[in-house]
């Protein structure tokens, strides 16, 4: 059944086309689906919001090539415009009232040695708003909804991309005392460990591609080859020339955040504006 989540969905979110941003914030509500939610009706009504909300990649090839990305997932969580004012589903569409403007999605894996994590499977934002809240808003209620689900926290959480931003989204974590990630670009040489564990998790996740343990890379796993019509850039520039050096247009980062206690969870829920999960914790 779908959840939708005053706590976050509230929430106002501030698109913007280029430099122009509208003369007022959008409502946006937040709205989990677990794999019964994710009905052929509703998953047409995912594939054409997100193919609107994303004109400049090819997300139609993607989808032709990914047939079974929107479904074989655990949890879902979209982002959806509007202020929640009336139902939210559409009788007999498989949709939501409102415009499809973020879409997050994950499912738990296990590793070539039997090491459980979260897959992130599926990130995508609409292109007008990509700066404002839509992004923060769904990994709070995605990764509590994760947390309350599982009774624990995600020790690793994984994720490929080509997409120099969402490797530094996702290093923004480090930050916390106790989080580590896979790669650290900066290193002379990754942590052993963390190596080893990334070996494991590639071969489980794309056994038919070869993965690179020394930058993190899988190499010839990404479909369509041209999904950006030209590579994605974060305002860390060092990023971006990582990602020039190492990858093609097939190739794909691994990355990988490992939060080893309930206790920082609890400081990664904090920072994502998320109610408290782990109370006894501390």
């Amino acid at each position: 059944m779908a959840t939708r989540l005053a706590s976050a969905s509230d929430g106002r979110d501030e698109p913007t086309t280029g430099s122009a941003r509208a003369d007022r914030p959008l409502a946006t509500r937040i709205i989990n689906l677990v794999s019964a939610d994710l009905t052929a009706e509703r998953e047409k009504w995912l594939m054409d919001g997100l193919v609107a909300a994303l004109p400049s990649l090819r997300m139609a090839e993607l989808f032709a090539q990914r047939r079974t990305m929107l479904r074989d997932v655990d949890l879902v969580t979209i982002a959806v415009t509007g202020n929640g004012d009336g139902p939210d589903e559409v009788a007999g569409s498989g949709g939501f009232v409102g415009d499809l403007v973020g879409f997050l999605a994950s499912k738990w894996t296990v590793s070539a040695s039997d090491e459980e994590f979260l897959h992130i499977t599926s990130q995508f934002v609409a292109e007008g708003h990509r700066y404002g809240r839509v992004f923060r808003s769904s990994w709070a209620a995605h990764f509590s909804e994760v947390c309350r689900r599982q009774g624990d926290c995600p020790r690793l959480s994984v994720l490929k991309t080509c997409n120099p931003e969402v490797y530094c989204a996702m290093r923004v974590f480090t930050r916390l005392s106790g989080i580590t990630m896979f790669p650290d670009i900066d290193a002379p040489v990754q942590d052993p460990d963390l190596t080893i564990r990334a070996g494991e998790i590639a071969r489980a996740i794309a056994p038919e591609h070869r993965f690179s343990g020394r930058t993190g890379i899988i190499h010839g796993v990404g479909v369509p080859e041209d999904l950006y019509p030209t590579m994605p850039l974060a305002a860390d520039q060092r990023v971006n020339d990582y990602f020039t050096r190492t990858t093609g247009p097939t190739d794909r980062m691994l990355c990988m955040l490992s939060i080893p206690s309930k206790a920082i969870a609890e400081r990664v829920l904090r920072a994502l504006g998320a109610p408290e999960m782990f109370a006894e914790t501390g």
